[in-house]
């Protein structure tokens, strides 16, 4: 080995491979896990299976890893079809949620064991755990066996012990889920900082929308077995492309109302919005979607107010406050500073007000189906 080449743990912390899925289907009988899902992993980022129980992401976690062989489409590691080779003949390596460590071994023999079993020198294991240990921050811990580690050091072996295979991808599967919420704030900040560390392409499964984009390049939105949106989490944030998404993402999530178009104005009992030129012809039932953030509300009278109602919960969290507001036909949540509700008290009768640029309309039988630029000529959001 020269100066310049690589160790092998180096080598395992180069970016892995181009992760792709074409068309992908899972049907168990009658029943679609999985129905016609494709995009496309770049080296190096990470991206992040969002949905709720049952919406397909599991399945499609245990087909990238060769667990599961899709009815339809194809699994393409680097434009190399694995759809039907085992997860021996794959090269990706698995976090699962439980850790998956052998309590009978030590940090190092746990970091070790995939070296050992694809039959790797002793003088070779030695290295590669060395480094992994390091980069890990486990060096201190490597005699230790897993009973005496925090859930912290407990993922990180469990990482490391992945890494150290050289895996093309990484699949994380919802390893943060029994972790006390405490501890999942720092847990999700070390993963990401490890994340980038190694560089490896990465799917990361989750339910919770927070670790999801806190941690991902790129979120895949999952439900009722089929991809509803796949970008950048801003962009999920600021032009969700149906009312599902608007819905799951976001704390607290957006406020979602089922309006009636009528002679130019949108109506949820008692609260109306002028209508963008764009919905003004066709169908007349949307859903009309505003964030919690998005939503000011006012003691005095104001003319720009959508609707007049009353406060009926007010929830403190540090330095802000959700604010409940309902009227006739309608109920709605406001984020607000501490600050802002310093005069608000329960049963206030206030305005609530909203920009144009903050409303989102949404078909209420499926993804957006109006032009951007007409939504833009409104000077709202672009949907």
């Amino acid at each position: 080995m020269t100066i310049n080449d690589p160790t092998p743990a180096e080598s395992a912390m180069t970016s892995g491979a181009t992760l792709e899925l074409v068309g992908v289907t899972k049907a168990f009988g009658d029943f679609v896990a999985v129905q016609d899902v494709s995009f496309v992993v770049k080296p190096g980022s990470l991206v992040a299976l969002l949905g709720p129980s049952g919406c397909g992401k599991t399945t499609m976690l245990r087909m990238i890893v060769g667990l599961e062989t899709p009815s339809s489409g194809s699994v393409l590691f680097d434009a190399r079809d694995v759809s039907a080779l085992g997860p021996g003949e794959r090269g990706a390596g698995l976090v699962f949620q439980d850790y998956a460590i052998f309590p009978h071994l030590t940090v190092s023999e746990n970091l070790g064991f995939a070296l050992k079993m694809r039959g790797d020198s002793p003088a070779e294991q030695q290295e590669v755990v060395k480094e992994l240990a390091a980069a890990l921050e486990l060096t201190a811990l490597l005699k230790k066996k897993p009973r005496s580690l925090n859930p912290s050091e407990l993922q990180r072996v469990s990482i490391g012990r992945a890494l150290a295979a050289r895996p093309a991808i990484m699949l994380f599967d919802e390893p943060l889920s029994n972790v006390e919420a405490g501890m999942r704030t720092r847990m999700r900040a070390e993963l990401r900082t490890l994340h980038k560390a190694f560089g490896q392409t990465a799917v990361y499964v989750t339910h919770d929308q927070t670790e999801a984009m806190a941690l991902a390049d790129r979120v895949a939105v999952m439900n009722r077995g089929r991809l509803v949106q796949f970008g950048a989490p801003r962009e999920l944030y600021d032009r969700p492309a149906d009312a599902f998404v608007a819905g799951f993402i976001g704390t607290p999530p957006m406020n979602l109302l089922d309006v009636e178009a009528t002679e130019g104005r949108a109506y949820a009992g008692s609260l109306s919005v002028p209508i963008p030129q764009g919905l003004r012809r066709g169908d007349a039932r949307w859903q009309l979607g505003f964030r919690p953030e998005h939503t000011r509300l006012s003691l005095a009278p104001d003319h720009n107010e959508v609707a007049r109602g009353q406060v009926v919960a007010i929830e403190p969290m540090g330095a802000e406050v959700t604010v409940t507001v309902a009227g006739k036909g309608w109920q709605v949540a406001a984020l607000l500073d501490e600050a802002d509700r310093a005069d608000l008290t329960e049963d206030a009768s206030v305005s609530v007000v909203v920009d144009a640029s903050h409303l989102h309309w949404f078909h209420p039988d499926g993804p957006r189906d109006f032009a951007a630029d007409t939504r833009a000529q409104e000077g709202a959001v672009a949907h």
